[in-house]
Parts: C-alpha cells; structure tokens; sequence
C-alpha cells in the first residue's frame, strides 16, 4: 500500500478492521467449542466447566442423601457400591458423562454406562494407589512429565499395571456399571434442569432414547458462549494513530467491545479501580501515548528469509517444521516387560526415556511453530501497509505491554527482527556507532567494552555482508548468535550503512539492556555499593557481570569445603567443562529472579536445568541432581553477599506485608511518577473435587470462590516482585516521557530493554541515566512505601533498612548501566 493510500485510511477504516478482529475472535472461539463438543470433549468447554461448579455441589447432597437411603429396594447393591465414593466424586462423573457429549446427545445407556465405568475406574485406581503408592505415583509422574491428558491412554496404562500386580479387583458387569449410572442419572434429572429423556423412533418396532439439553440449558450456553467470545477478540496493530489514552477505559482502540477487552490498566481488583483517579493515571497516559504512537513497519528483508527459513526447515531460532520422530522401542511390541532379559531391560528404559523426552519436545515444538506461523501470517498481511501502530496498556503494577501477542515489538526475536521503525533517520556519526554496538550485543558479544565490541564487528565485517548477501548460504555465521534474527536485521543495515555511510537514512530499532535491573533498583535504593558495583551502577572499563561475580564467591565457598565428596566431584567437574570457573549460566536464573521472589527450591531446579541442557550427555541424571542439591546452599549463600540490599529490602517488604495482612489490610504504594500500585490478594474458598485418575492428571474441577479476606502468604510471596516491577516500570515511563521533550518521538520497550533510533541512542543513555538518579536522590520510595501504609492502617511499620554509602552521582558516568 502507498502511502497516499495509507493516508486516506480513516477511524471507519479502523472500526472495520476491530469488527473483523472482534469476528475473527468469536470464529475461532466457536471453532474451538465445536472441535471439543464432535471430540467428545464437551466437559473440557468453558460453558461445561462453569455450569459443573455450580451443579456439583446441589447434586453431591442429593447423592449423599440417596446412599444414605436405608431399608430393602431394588438399588441396594447400587447404594453400596456408591456409598464408596464420595458424594462430590460421584456428582463429577455423571456430569462428566452428559457433558462430554450434551450438544450431540447420547443414548441414556451410553451416558449411563460411562459414568458407571468412571465410578468403578476410582474405586479400582483408589486400591492400586492405596496398596502400592510409590509405584502408582511413579507412573502418574511419567504422566504429568510427557503432558498425557487422554483418558483411554491413561486408563490403559493404569489397568495394565495395575493387572500386573494382581489387586485382585473383580471385573464390574455390564448390569453394575449402567445399574450405578443410571441412578446418578435419576437425581440428576431430579434436581437440575439440564437435560431430558428424547425418544426417537428409528424402526417399525425400535426407538432410541437420547438425552438432550433442556431449552433453559440450551439459552444459557447460547448466552454464554456469546459473552465468552467476545472477550477473546484476535488483536491486530491499528493501522491508523490509536486513540490517546486520557482515562481508564478511555484510549487505545476505537470499539467499545475492544477497549472493555483492552483498558488502560489491567487489574482484577475492583478496589484498585475504585481508588485510581484522574491524577493517578496522568503521567501513565503520557507515557503510554507516546509509545503507541510510535508507527511500525514490516522488514520486508527479514520477512523473506524467515518464510525460506520456514519452507526449508533450517530451524535457525525457531523449530523444526516436520515432526520430530519417536523411534520404534529395541524390544518387540509382543515381549511382555516381565519376560525382558537384563539387556532388553535395560534398552527399553533407556527407549522409554528417550521417547519421553521426544514426545515433550514436539508438544512444545507444535506450540511453537503455531506462534511462527501466526507472525508469518500478520508480517505478510501488514508488509502492504506503509504504517501501523500497537495499542499499549499497563499490568497493575504499572509495566507496559504491547495488546499484540507475538508479532509485536515486545514478541520473540524472530518477530522483532520483522519489524522496523515507519520513520527513517539519518545515521550520522554517533548512529553508526551504536549500530554496531548493537550488532555485537544481538551476536553476544555484550560482556566486553563497547570499544571490543565495535572491534568485533570490523573484524567480522566480511561475514557480515556475505550474510546480508546470502543469508541462506551464510547462515552458519548468523544461526549461533543469541539473537539470530535480530542480528540478520542488523546485517542487513549494516550493509547499507556500508554503502551509504554515515547519511543512511536507519529504520533500525537499537535497543539496550539493564544489568540485573531489579537488583539495580534495590541497590539504588538502599545505596548498596557491592550491589550496585555488581550491576554497572559504578563506572567501570568494562561491564560488571552479577553473575560471574557470585560464581567467584560461590567457587571460594567450594574451595572451602574441597575435602567433601560431593564438593570434589563438583570441582572435577567445572576444572574438566568450565576451565575451573563456576560456569555463569549457573549463578544467572537465581540471581536474575531474586528480586522477583525466588527460593532455594527454585535456585535448584535452576541449577539442575542448567545441568541437564548443557551437560545430560556427560552428567547421569542422578548425578545432576545431587550436585544441584549440594550447590544450592552454597550459592544461595553467595549471593546473600553479593546482592545484600536486595535481600534486605525484600524481608522488610514482607515483614511489612505480613503485618498488614494480620489485620486485614492490604498494601498500597504510589510510584514516583503517581501511579497508584495496589495489592490486596484475597483469599479463595476452593472446593477441590479430587478423583484418583482425573484429579491426579489435573482433570481436578476445582470451584474458586473469592472472599473479602486476604491470603497472607500470596501477599507476602507476592510483594516484593510486585514492588520492584512498579518501581522498574516507573523509571521506563518518566525516560520515555523526558525522551517526548527532547523531541524523540520513536520508542521501544520490554520492561528494562529501551530502544529508539540509533541516532538517537547519545540522548537515550543520557535521559536514561538522569532519570534514574533523580528517581532515586528525590524519592525514598522504601520510606514512602511505609508512610502510606502506615496511614491506610494504623499500624506502625518496621524502620527501613539501613543505607549504604554508594554515591548515586556516579550512575552518571557509568558507561555501562544499560548497555
């Protein structure tokens, strides 16, 4: 499309095109509702599980009420095999059984017979787990570890291995199962208003007899069905200026429909909206504005390598488009397990543990080749367009989101890289600069000085311009980098900037990172100078690495213990892979995630993730446990030493939190640019429905009512992530709007990831820095976190940790504190 075309494109322009999205939302909705309901997987619908929650328990009493029945009848033997279960389970199963096929209707002797096998599957399930529990939770966890949900796969494993152990269960008949069903069947119809007997004459002399969903139950699920999909619209980038943001529900898109979906702060809590004014909202809507208005277009350059990416099936940075294979298992199908010998045992697990992981691998590889697919689709149908722009909103806390999931600036690298500035600037001297740093820091090369860094890109400067040249011949030199298809965009540019020089006119997004930026924030705040040196708060020749600098402590503490067996087999290992360094991809996810509320628990999983991707060949599964299990405390310990503000400011958050909760109030802060944060997380009454097979496999139908009172321990887990994201958040909004007065109109941002042009990057770093210094030199955000708290409540709060000596001034010589 041309740009006198584009400019011709009008708010009714707009309008249709959110009708279509509203459209294409509610076409795929119905889809999804139509595919559960022929698959026999009606129960899985939302319109199922909502009506369940409110069925379930008004039918359990009556079922209670039935097996408690005494006195001679023709159901007492069904009385007695329900009175095994309980009341709420056997309500579960026969729901289950209508709604699985409500809208197509099933024969009464089918629905009935299902929900008879279901009864008699607990009770089976219930005696294989009761008398060998470890076993049955062994397979269970197999389950859960391969993302098996269906129920006859499930129900043949569970019967086979259960068989294997003779449990002596008797076979229910035919006559058993139906006789059970049946009289669930009964006090059902009895008391809800769901579904009616159907008779149907088919032949002469036979008639079928189905059961349909009442005319009340039919309108509800209409009704339904037409609410929920209207709250899932397919959200496409505007292809006119989006509407500024002056209020709440007042910006953004143009439609009704979609602003209700898309408001300015997204919050569950109607207190938080009842106490957000006018003036709270003032600077957001600003800041919000500017980068919305930000327009887009499509790199056309990158957008056709990734479709020969994708038609080739080269996987660079993103999966495979043919399936991943199982192989066959060693052993023939017809050998039974116990008839194996030792080495076809043995050839077997090993098969079974490898299909395991395969079979993870292409649940995950589907998922994510849809999503490639999804930006390929919306890259191609906006390459026509000259412009487009991205509603923005805010999460609670006040971080910015882009409304489109993955094509989108805030999408995967492989999104990014398709998308430039609709602007061009010309490069100048200061541009050509940072587009190299850029390039470095999209390959990896982000731990050096910028100076190394501009270096690596002229030695490189060949390869780059044989991958601007051929990126499909080239991509040996471009598949490895962190951020392949970022740094193929910048090929791409770099090229220009080679033919052009310093006149280039630049679409280029350049973008920088913060180092750690959580812990950042807490060093500022608490003047922490051994935090704030680890994250590039101080000047320094080169970047300062957190992570590095606690594999040193984490490395002396091992050196300590060095006469332990498990400290020498660990030291064996990193002298024999990592040069006798603790590798950093050890120390990063726990110290990354520290300031968002990560435990010793989750610093192990780290560890042993780490392992097990980059080591599962040379390390047995075992093994890497118990070195996950060893290092833990060691480098939990290590980081305490590192990252100390942080780990003081978030015990005095909770300390605080728990104080508050205790007598029943919430917690309330207002960031420095006025955003009012509130977290109030209340309790919910959970009715858990809890059956051997479905609950185990998470078929659990949990009935989530929320009460006025809050859950203490969400809210203490909870608040220091919520803290640091409100105060990363804010120093994003006030750079972006002091950006606005120097005349920078063209922005990008990912939480602590700023970008514009790269002209334009001298005056980002600057801003970037001042804002960050005045933040923190004008406002004791830790103070006025008590203050407010203290006069919402009455209650006298902790004294805030104690400050450090760290000199903020020096932020603003720091080279590196976002780089």
């Amino acid at each position: 499309m041309q740009d006198g075309n584009q400019k011709s494109l009008g708010i009714q322009d707009q309008l249709d095109l959110e009708i279509r999205m509203i459209d294409s939302g509610i076409s795929k909705f119905n889809s999804e509702v139509s595919k559960a309901e022929k698959s026999d997987r009606g129960d899985e619908t939302g319109y199922a599980q909502r009506l369940m929650k409110d069925l379930i328990g008004p039918l359990a009493d009556e079922i209670k009420k039935y097996t408690h029945k005494t006195g001679p009848g023709n159901d007492v033997k069904t009385r007695r095999l329900l009175k095994q279960i309980k009341p709420e389970q056997a309500s579960y199963f026969i729901l289950k059984s209508i709604f699985q096929h409500l809208i197509a209707g099933k024969t009464i002797t089918s629905v009935c017979s299902n929900a008879g096998r279901f009864v008699e599957d607990e009770l089976k399930f219930k005696l294989f787990h009761d008398t060998y529990g470890d076993y049955y939770t062994a397979i269970v966890k197999d389950f859960k570890r391969k993302g098996t949900k269906n129920y006859q796969h499930i129900h043949r494993v569970l019967t086979k291995k259960s068989n294997e152990k003779n449990l002596g269960w008797q076979k229910w008949t035919d006559k058993q199962r139906v006789g059970v069903g049946l009289s669930l069947l009964r006090i059902l119809l009895d008391t809800t208003d769901l579904v009616h007997k159907h008779t149907a004459q088919v032949q002469k002399r036979k008639k079928i007899v189905t059961l349909i969903p009442t005319e009340t139950a039919l309108n509800w699920i209409r009704e339904y069905n037409s609410h929920m999909s209207l709250l899932k619209p397919n959200v496409l980038p505007c292809i006119i200026e989006p509407d500024p943001w002056v209020g709440l529900h007042q910006g953004g898109f143009y439609s009704p429909q979609l602003r209700s979906n898309v408001p300015l702060v997204k919050t569950r809590s109607k207190a938080h909206r009842d106490l957000l004014e006018p003036a709270h909202l003032k600077n957001m809507c600003t800041a919000v504005n500017q980068v919305q208005n930000t327009p887009w277009k499509v790199n056309i350059e990158v957008l056709e390598v990734l479709k020969k990416v994708w038609e080739l099936n080269l996987g660079i940075g993103i999966p495979n488009c043919e399936p991943i294979m199982i192989p066959d298992a060693p052993v023939p199908k017809e050998v039974k397990q116990k008839d194996m010998t030792v080495a076809q045992q043995e050839l077997f697990k090993k098969w079974r543990h490898e299909a395991s992981n395969l079979y993870t691998q292409e649940t995950q590889r589907v998922s994510k080749c849809l999503q490639v697919l999804r930006v390929l689709q919306m890259a191609t149908e906006y390459q026509a367009y000259s412009k487009f722009w991205y509603v923005y909103s805010c999460d609670f806390r006040g971080r910015i989101y882009c409304s489109v999931g993955s094509f989108s600036p805030q999408g995967p690298d492989y999104a990014r890289a398709t998308l430039l500035f609709a602007n061009g600037k010309r490069l100048g001297h200061s541009g050509a600069y940072w587009l190299k740093i850029h390039g470095a820091n999209c390959y990896g090369i982000d731990k050096v000085s910028y100076e190394d860094r501009i270096r690596w890109v002229q030695e490189h400067r060949q390869h780059i311009l044989d991958i601007a040249n051929d990126p499909i011949g080239s991509r040996s030199a471009w598949a490895e980098a962190d951020k392949p298809w970022q740094f193929l965009a910048f090929c791409f540019e770099y090229k220009k900037y080679t033919e052009q020089g310093d006149d280039l006119i630049s679409y280029l997004p350049i973008s920088v990172d913060g180092s750690c930026n959580g812990l950042q924030n807490f060093s500022a705040m608490l003047r922490d100078r051994i935090g704030g040196s680890a994250t590039n708060l101080l000047p320094g020749l080169v970047p300062s690495d957190i992570y590095t600098e606690v594999g040193k402590v984490c490395l002396a503490k091992l050196k300590a213990v060095s006469t332990e067996p498990e400290a020498q087999k660990a030291l064996r290992f990193i002298d024999k892979y990592h040069e006798g360094q603790i590798p950093r991809g050890i120390s990063k996810k726990p110290v990354m995630t520290l300031p968002y509320g990560s435990t010793k628990h989750s610093c192990t999983d780290s560890i042993y993730d780490f392992l097990t991707e980059e080591h599962k060949e040379n390390i047995s599964q075992e093994d890497r446990f118990k070195m996950a299990v060893y290092l833990t405390p060691l480098l939990w310990a290590s980081i305490g030493e590192v990252v100390i503000a942080a780990r003081e400011a978030m015990g005095w958050l909770q300390s605080c939190t728990d104080l508050l909760s205790k007598q029943g109030k919430p917690c309330v802060w207002v960031t420095p640019l006025g955003f009012l944060v509130y977290q109030g997380t209340v309790k919910n009454s959970l009715s858990r429905i809890q059956t051997t097979i479905f609950g185990t496999i998470h078929y659990r139908l949990v009935v989530a009512t929320p009460t006025s009172k809050l859950d203490p321990q969400r809210q203490k887990q909870g608040v220091a992530a919520n803290f640091i994201h409100s105060m990363d958040a804010c120093h994003l909004m006030a750079t972006i709007i002091e950006l606005g007065h120097s005349g920078i109109k063209d922005v990008v941002c990912v939480h602590d990831e700023y970008g514009t042009h790269a002209s334009d990057m001298d005056e980002l770093q600057y801003i970037l820095r001042q804002i960050f210094v005045k933040m923190y030199t004008n406002n004791n955000v830790l103070e006025q976190f008590k203050v407010t708290n203290e006069l919402n409540s009455d209650i006298v709060l902790p004294d805030i940790p104690s400050m450090g000596d760290l000199s903020l001034i020096d932020v603003l010589e720091s080279k590196y504190f976002f780089c």
